[in-house]
Order: structure tokens, then sequence, then C-alpha cells
């Protein structure tokens, strides 16, 4: 098939299917398709218009073909698993989630929709098990950004209530630290404002910085106050935190766990307004 009119089709397709126009979206991806039966992301698209249009045997078929073309491709382990689940065919769904899971080990959605598939299942433990792996695998993500990107500015105190992010930003300390290695402690802000404006001023803005203890030799990690603020801010813009968080707190519920489950729909939903603020328009 001609390049040109390839991409032409494949941005005419994409367009459609972020205005969620699904069949006009289809019409696209199948015309590639018709010329070229061996593109694999043509088989991926149609399969995930047909799983938003409801028709998941559809979708199914589709994302098989997909698979059967490129294995090596975690967004359609992704998008069979949770296709396979809506169907209710949850043995196949962990399957293929388990499966993008191995090749991308440090994607919290596979963690969420695993934990989804267990939910529908009725096992409520395990999918608790697999919300708190997914905050872990979040909490590091949101931390790898924070170590790769040196221009994070340094954000005031936030005033929220709520303390489930700062244990994220906790668990993305301890991810870095583990990476960096050889460290025997962590140590992050105590609370005292006059103090830790102190620790920022005098190591000009870092997020950490690294100190060695001169009897022993030992190495400490000292988070500071920006760390946290910067966490929270970058949390705020993330949608998947306010839904992973929303979502343990129903199966907390369903658990019988009801103030926890308060606690964290309270901050959900205190998140996702601070999301809904930060968007365009």
């Amino acid at each position: 098939m001609d390049k040109e009119l390839r991409n032409e089709l494949l941005q005419k397709g994409m367009t459609s299917f972020t205005n969620s126009n699904f069949p006009q979206a289809i019409s696209s991806f199948r015309q590639i398709l018709n010329q070229d039966q061996s593109d694999w992301n043509a088989w991926y698209l149609v399969g995930q218009c047909y799983r938003f249009l409801g028709d998941y045997p559809t979708a199914i078929s589709y994302l098989e073909k997909a698979l059967k073309l490129r294995n090596d491709e975690s967004s359609v382990y992704h998008a069979l698993g949770v296709a396979y689940q809506l169907n209710g065919d949850y043995s196949a769904s962990l399957d293929a989630l388990s499966k993008g899971k191995e090749l991308d080990p440090e994607n919290e959605i596979f963690y969420i929709s695993y934990a989804m598939t267990r939910k529908d299942q009725g096992e409520y433990e395990k999918a608790l098990g697999n919300y708190q792996s997914a905050f872990k695998v979040l909490a590091s993500r949101i931390a790898r950004a924070m170590k790769n990107d040196t221009s994070n500015p340094i954000y005031p105190r936030p005033n929220s209530p709520f303390s489930l992010w700062m244990n994220c930003a906790h668990e993305g300390g301890i991810y870095l630290a583990k990476r960096a290695g050889n460290f025997k402690d962590l140590i992050f802000p105590d609370g005292d404002l006059e103090e830790e404006q102190f620790y920022i001023d005098r190591n000009e803005g870092r997020l950490w910085f690294d100190l060695i203890q001169r009897s022993s030799g030992n190495r400490y990690r000292n988070y500071l106050p920006n760390y946290l603020n910067t966490f929270f801010v970058l949390l705020s813009g993330d949608n998947a935190y306010f839904n992973l968080i929303g979502n343990m707190s129903t199966v907390l519920s369903l658990l019988g766990r009801h103030e926890e489950a308060q606690e964290l729909y309270q901050e959900a939903q205190f998140f996702m307004s601070l999301f809904n603020k930060r968007q365009p328009g």
C-alpha cells in the first residue's frame, strides 16, 4: 500500500477515534486492511473501536488477529485482556494481562485491569492486592518522571487534608533509592516549615540530596519538601491516580472496610477536581 495514502487514512481514522466517531474510524482503518492484511496496528485499532462500541466478540476477533501479527506489543495484550474481561471470559483476560505485564512490568494499567477482572469474579482481596501493586508502580512512574526532568519547579506546600498522596510520594522515593542502591535509610521532611525552607534554599531547589555519615560511611538519601510538593502536583495532573484510588475505594467497600473506602473516595474526588481544573477549555 502506498505509504502516503496509508498515513492519510491512519490520520483520518485517529481523528475520528479521538472524537469518539468509532464507525467512521473503523471505515478508515478497514481501508488500510483492504490493501494490507499484515498491518497489525490497523487490526488493533479496529478492535479497539468495536470494544468502545460494546461489540466485544468482534473486538476480540480483531485484537486476536493483531496479536498473531505482533505478539511482542504490550498494548495489544492489554486491549485483548480488557475485551475478554468485558465479554465475561475471565480466564482468558487474566492470561492476556499477565503476558502483557511481563512485557511492560512498570505500567500500572496491567495491575489495574487485572484487579478489575478479579473484582468482577468476586475475588475482592486479590483485586485489592493488585490495586496496591498498581499504586506502587504508579509511584515509581511519577518518580522516574521527576528524576528525568531537572526543570521541575518548587511548588508551595499543598493545602490538602489527605495523606495517601504522601504515601505515594514515599513509595516513589523508596523506588529511586533502591535503584540508586547502598542507602542505609531514607529521610523525608518532618513538617517543620522553617527548617524545610532552609534545606530548600541551601540545596538550590533540588528534590533530594545524599549524605554520607563520616563515622560509619553509611549513605542516606534526604528528600526535600519540594520533592513531596512536586509529587502532589504531578499526581493532580494524572488521571490514573484518582481513577486508581477510586477503584480501590470500591473494593474496600465491598470488603466491608467502609471507613477506609470513604477516605480514598474523598481523596479521589479531591484530585479529580484538581485534574479537571487543569484541563483546557
